[in-house]
């Protein structure tokens, strides 16, 4: 993960106090972004965000885009994760895998959310921790 996107602003004071407690503590402010976007994604449940957005733009007239996003969102978030996959089983066996597709679908994953955010609040994720996020919520709540 190379980016961690959070909303969260700080004054330069507030800053500059957080870096010392992280250096005391031993962590960093990454590693405590990744944490605060772990937990809201946890706590959120992805599949039931989703539902609830899609039920939202149901109701709402002139809606294809916004259901194209979601279906963009779900389906580059699918591709991402599989790309991961596919990466780690490759570093095992020493191979490479090509970065072009992967920017390329988190660069999509991105634009979704920037189409969702005009009609619902939608934090700015990391597109690899969201599609985990997504993949774990669909898989942890399967229905039989």
């Amino acid at each position: 993960m190379k980016e961690i996107m959070t909303n969260i602003t700080l004054s330069e004071k507030e800053d500059r106090i957080l870096k010392i407690q992280d250096a005391q503590a031993g962590t960093s402010k990454r590693k405590l972004a990744t944490e605060i976007t772990k937990r809201w994604l946890e706590e959120q449940d992805v599949k039931a965000w989703i539902e609830s957005v899609l039920t939202q733009i149901s109701r709402m007239p002139n809606n294809d885009r916004y259901f194209d996003a979601v279906e963009t969102l779900g389906d580059n978030c699918i591709m991402l994760t599989e790309y991961n996959v596919k990466e780690e089983i490759n570093k095992i066996f020493g191979k490479g895998v090509s970065q072009d597709n992967r920017e390329e679908i988190k660069e999509k994953i991105l634009e979704s959310f920037k189409v969702l955010r005009e009609i619902t609040d939608v934090p700015e994720f990391d597109p690899d921790l969201f599609s985990s996020a997504l993949s774990n919520s669909y898989f942890t709540q399967r229905t039989r």
